[in-house]
């Protein structure tokens, strides 16, 4: 009888370690380049995976922007499916902000997922009169976005974070305790 017992109590942690391991995780795929002139707004294009093994609502959440740049519009939370990639899409302005390369974090937010945090990157540059001015200066002085690739580098595929593992290798030691005993 006590062997029953322990083997319900057994496959009863194991269907919980099973439910626990369905999340939903998202991650930042890719932002579009930002480019700008001080005084104006322009659209940028975040794409998003869900990698968890359900979907839910995404949204964006900005953090470390200058002072003088804030997100004006953003298109709010939007589902995405599990294994699925979306677009999200925002608005942002500059103020009478100085000429140069800015960089700032983009996450998502999501019910049951762990915030994935993306640096993203502006560049303001001068109008198009002033461009012509500066041809004639050095080519240092001429603002370009980064060359690094916004993406990340990693080659493996990203697990889903859960703690179902964690709770079956804790019920098999547990078990394998109980049979010594």
């Amino acid at each position: 009888m006590k062997k029953v017992a322990l083997i319900m109590i057994v496959l009863t942690i194991f269907l919980l370690a099973n439910l626990a391991s369905a999340s939903s995780f998202f991650e930042i795929v890719n932002v579009s380049p930002i480019k700008m002139i001080p005084n104006s707004e322009t659209n940028f294009t975040v794409t998003v995976k869900g990698l968890g093994s359900k979907g839910g609502y995404v949204d964006l959440v900005f953090k470390n922007l200058s002072a003088k740049l804030s997100v004006v519009q953003n298109e709010g939370a939007k589902y995405i499916f599990s294994g699925a990639t979306s677009s999200l899409n925002g608005t942002i302005k500059a103020g009478d902000v100085a000429l140069g390369n800015y960089i700032f974090e983009m996450g998502l937010s999501a019910k049951g997922s762990p915030y994935n945090w993306r640096k993203a990157y502006i560049v303001v540059e001068p109008e198009e009169e002033k461009k012509a001015e500066l041809d004639g200066k050095k080519k240092e002085d001429i603002l370009t976005l980064p060359t690094a690739n916004n993406t990340t580098s990693s080659n493996k595929a990203k697990e889903t974070p859960g703690v179902g593992i964690t709770i079956a290798i804790a019920a098999i030691l547990i078990t394998a305790r109980r049979i010594r005993s």
